[in-house]
C-alpha cells in the first residue's frame, strides 16, 4: 500500500495526494523519498497537496516531516514556488491555519477545498514567475 502519490499534471505543477490510510514507517520514508526526488530535479515547480482522503498523522510522522522541511529550507525555497492545499474539512483547515501561524511556510501558499481552485491558483503562480 502507499500512503502518497506524485503525478506532474503540466509540467511545472506536481500533485501530491495523500491516500486514506495512516501510513507505516516504510510508506512515510517512501513519501519522503519522493520529495527529495522532486527537489533533486533541479526544476521550478509549483505543488498542489491535496488532502482530500488524508488522516491526521501521528506525531512521530509531523515531526519527521517537520525535519525534513527544515533540513531542506533552502531547497524549498529555491525550486517550489508555491504550495497550494486542498483540504476540504473545515477542522482540518483550521488545524492547518494554526500550524502556519506557529511555523510559517517557505513559500507563497493558498488553501483551498476544491481543485479546480488549487489549480487555477497554481497557474497564476507560473505565470508570474516563469
Amino acid at each position: 500500500m502507499k500512503y502518497s502519490t506524485f503525478e506532474f499534471i503540466f509540467p511545472n505543477i506536481v500533485v501530491i495526494r495523500f491516500l486514506n490510510v495512516i501510513p507505516t514507517v516504510e510508506e512515510f520514508d517512501e513519501y519522503l523519498k519522493e520529495l527529495d526526488k522532486l527537489y533533486s530535479r533541479n526544476e521550478k515547480f509549483v505543488t498542489i497537496i491535496d488532502g482530500t482522503n488524508s488522516k491526521f498523522l501521528p506525531s512521530t510522522f509531523r515531526i519527521k516531516q517537520g525535519k525534513w522541511m527544515k533540513d531542506n529550507a533552502e531547497k524549498i525555497k529555491k525550486f517550489c514556488l508555491g504550495q497550494a492545499y486542498i483540504i476540504p474539512s473545515i477542522m482540518a483547515k483550521i488545524i492547518l491555519e494554526g500550524v502556519f501561524i506557529i511555523t510559517k511556510p517557505n513559500v507563497p501558499y493558498t488553501i483551498n477545498t476544491k481543485e479546480h481552485e488549487a489549480l487555477q491558483w497554481a497557474k497564476n503562480i507560473l505565470a508570474n514567475k516563469l
